[in-house]
């Protein structure tokens, strides 16, 4: 093979740097644009990179594509580190050199991996965070975490020992072996399950990416590169964040206030492992940005909403699963899962076919969304609630307490109708004003709908909530939702004391517009039911009747 020049070699290197965590399909693309022999070298390289068996600092900006020369790498192999002998070099970051060592002690594990620090960087911070990590891994004990078998020094060097893993990064193994959707989810849990105990433990990975997920010949998953994991508890890793500046991340995976340089938390790690996820089932980022223009991909975490999946993958996502990658994406930490666990159980609630917690967490957050930006509204919508709700409650308990107390109990039912007014009243209003199409008003509709169980003893204000609900429904195209309130509040008006016709003409009006276009015989027959209504109460000669009966003859078959 011909020596390569070191203007290809920086070529390589460019590119090695813009690829190195997009997902494989953005890989090929970009690859397929350069010139053979490079897009050889480059493949190379990042299969060489993504096979690194050991824990390994990889985001360090001097990584060296030519390697240290070969004396240099070899220099160390041979030498006896603890109960191991180093045998191969497999890889390196930017703080440390990482090899595979063979066991001289029968009492340890046949081989790890001894990852060293380098030379050059020797200072009383690295070696103390060095000792940090090798401190924080001894209390990891799980399947998908690799142990951590000791510390030592070689030639002054501390060394790190750990479990070698021989594995190929998740994204590579589920492509490789063309894993359906229900066993790349069952892998991810599995990996979420790891990065919790180490949550439980006060670890914080912090870099959690495809390439820091290996999974073994045997399908479990590792989770490596606890490097530059965060410890919760600040008395135990001091200076951390100051003495890195924002600390080391991976773009393409960090979460929004990694990049702000914000403290980060086990909320992190559930935006980290959302990226991870979004890759293996759509194949692609959630952002839409040139290839290593970093900045450019910075920008769109902080302002940029996630492209939903059904925009990106050939195969859209059932809407649940959609919702939960969605969740995990959410800029805000507190709009994210609560924990790793919660995340991991979502995904097992949808394997088994049961009701997704993102679900309703998606209106939830979608509801704290609008209500930041309408907090005006947010405030008229809480002071109706309250009214409606406690209004009734009110008047039931005074109802049922003494019939001495009764115009007690009618006044606070008469403050509950006209509290259910205003809400829905304000509810119309605020749908006119969102035009109707805007995701956020409709996760606020859902929430408000939530409230109709507790009018089942109130049955005017369930009729006049579910009008406005109904009206709501059908000019957001929900056609369905709309027929159903709809035809709830008929059948309360027509046999609720108190109801006022105008309420069933509303009703009547409304199911001939919904089902004008869909089900033209049904709505012919409420058309000629208002054509009743409106004779019976304002006579023969009204301009309404003469309307009603234009609306009849326009529905007629033949016309």
């Amino acid at each position: 093979m011909r020596e390569r020049s070191p203007e290809e070699w920086r070529r390589a290197r460019r590119l090695l740097e813009e690829l190195r965590d997009a997902p494989r399909a953005e890989q090929e693309r970009a690859l397929e644009q350069v010139e053979e022999q490079t897009a050889r070298d480059v493949r190379g390289l990042l299969r060489a990179d993504a096979t690194t068996s050991a824990v390994i600092d990889r985001d360090a900006p001097d990584l060296h594509l030519e390697g240290l020369r070969l004396e240099q790498r070899e220099s160390l192999c041979g030498a006896v580190v603890g109960s191991y002998r180093l045998d191969e070099f497999v890889g390196e970051g930017g703080t440390a050199t990482v090899f595979r060592a063979e066991r001289v002690d029968p009492g340890e594990p046949p081989v790890a991996a001894v990852k060293v620090l380098k030379p050059g960087i020797l200072s009383k911070e690295t070696i103390a965070r060095f000792r940090l990590e090798h401190d924080a891994g001894r209390g990891l004990r799980h399947p998908g975490l690799p142990r951590v078998l000791g510390a030592a020094e070689v030639r002054g060097r501390p060394c790190l020992i750990t479990q070698f893993v021989d594995g190929v990064p998740i994204d590579l193994y589920c492509e490789e072996r063309a894993l359906d959707r229900a066993d790349r989810l069952r892998l991810f849990v599995q990996v979420c399950r790891a990065v919790h105990h180490a949550h439980r433990h006060l670890v914080v990975h912090r870099d959690l990416k495809p390439n820091n997920v290996l999974v073994d010949t045997s399908g479990q998953p590792h989770v490596l590169d606890f490097g530059i994991a965060k410890l919760l508890d600040a008395s135990l890793d001091p200076g951390w964040t100051e003495l890195y500046g924002r600390g080391p991340l991976t773009p393409g995976f960090a979460s929004p206030e990694q990049i702000r340089g914000e403290p980060v938390s086990t909320a992190t790690d559930v935006y980290s492992l959302g990226v991870v996820l979004y890759t293996l089932l759509v194949g692609a980022s959630p952002y839409r940005t040139e290839p290593g223009d970093r900045a450019a991909l910075e920008r769109a975490v902080l302002e940029d909403a996630p492209r939903p999946p059904s925009e990106v993958g050939v195969t859209p996502l059932p809407r649940d699963l959609a919702l939960i990658v969605m969740r995990s994406l959410e800029k805000r930490p507190t709009d994210r899962y609560p924990s790793v666990e919660h995340f991991a159980d979502d995904m097992e609630r949808f394997l088994e076919h049961r009701p997704v917690r993102a679900r309703r967490a998606a209106a939830h957050v979608a509801v704290a969304k609008w209500a930041r930006r309408n907090p005006w509204l947010v405030g008229g919508l809480v002071v109706m609630l309250s009214l409606l709700v406690g209004g009734w409650v009110g008047a039931s308990q005074s109802l049922q307490r003494v019939r001495a107390s009764e115009s007690m109990a009618w006044q606070a039912h008469a403050n509950a109708v006209q509290s259910t007014n205003l809400l829905a009243g304000l509810i119309e209003r605020i749908g006119a004003a969102q035009l109707q199409d805007d995701a956020e008003f409709e996760a606020l509709v859902e929430e408000t709908e939530r409230y109709l169980p507790e009018l089942v003893d109130a049955p005017e204000a369930e009729a006049r909530l579910r009008i406005a609900l109904g009206r709501a429904r059908f000019a957001s195209g929900a056609t369905g939702p709309a027929e159903r309130h709809i035809v709830r509040a008929l059948s309360l008006g027509r046999s609720t004391v108190g109801m006022n016709w105008r309420d069933v003409d509303r009703c009547l009006r409304l199911l001939v517009e919904i089902l004008e276009a869909s089900r033209p015989t049904a709505a012919l027959a409420y058309a000629r039911d208002r054509v009743a209504l409106v004779r019976e109460h304002l006579g023969e000669e009204s301009e309404e009747l003469d309307e009603a009966r234009e609306v009849v003859r326009r529905l007629e078959p033949g016309r």
